[in-house]
C-alpha cells in the first residue's frame, strides 16, 4: 500500500509535468507561427514598396514608353515618357525627342514645341531637333522665329541643315 502512495504522487507530477510542457510547445508553435506571418507580411509589403517607387523610376517608365511607341501607341507613350522626362533623369535628347514625336503625333503643338526647344537647350546642335523645330515655324508660316532661328545657326555646321529654310 505504501508503494502505490508514493507512486501515486509521481504519476500527478508526471501528469503536470506533461501537461506543462504541450502549453510551452504549443507556445513555441503559435510563436513560430506569429513569426512567420510576421515576415511574410514584411515581404510582401517590401515587395508592394518596391513595386511602386519602380514605377515612379526613370528606367521602368522609359521601358513602358518605348514599348507603347513600338505598338504607336503615342497617347499612352507620351504618359510615360512624360514621367520619365520628370524624374531629372530624363535629359536623354533621343527620349525627349520621343516624347516630342508623341505629342506631335496628339496634334499638342505647344507641348510639342517647348519639348524642341528643351532638346536644344540640353544639345544645341541636335539635328533632328533643328530640323523640326524649323520645319514647325515653315508650317506655323511664322517667318519671325523661323528667320530667327536661321540667324542663330549662322557660321555654324547647322546652317547647311537650315539653309534650305531661308528666304
Amino acid at each position: 500500500n505504501g508503494k502505490q502512495d508514493t507512486d501515486k504522487p509521481e504519476t500527478d507530477l508526471s501528469k503536470k509535468t506533461s501537461k506543462t510542457a504541450l502549453k510551452a510547445d504549443k507556445k513555441k508553435k503559435i510563436l513560430i507561427v506569429g513569426i512567420v506571418a510576421a515576415v511574410t507580411v514584411a515581404a510582401i509589403a517590401g515587395i508592394t514598396v518596391w513595386g511602386i517607387s519602380n514605377r515612379k523610376s526613370y528606367s521602368y517608365n522609359y521601358q513602358k514608353a518605348m514599348e507603347l511607341l513600338k505598338k504607336q501607341d503615342y497617347h499612352n507613350a507620351k504618359q510615360y515618357f512624360a514621367k520619365a522626362y520628370q524624374t531629372g533623369e530624363g535629359k536623354n535628347v533621343d527620349m525627349m525627342y520621343a516624347l516630342y514625336q508623341c505629342y506631335q503625333q496628339d496634334k499638342e503643338e505647344q507641348q510639342a514645341l517647348d519639348m524642341l526647344l528643351a532638346i536644344l537647350q540640353v544639345d544645341k546642335n541636335n539635328e533632328n531637333a533643328l530640323y523640326a523645330l524649323a520645319q514647325f515655324y515653315a508650317d506655323k508660316e511664322d517667318g519671325d522665329a523661323l528667320n530667327k532661328l536661321i540667324a542663330q545657326y549662322q557660321g555654324t555646321d547647322a546652317q547647311k541643315l537650315l539653309s534650305q529654310y531661308e528666304v
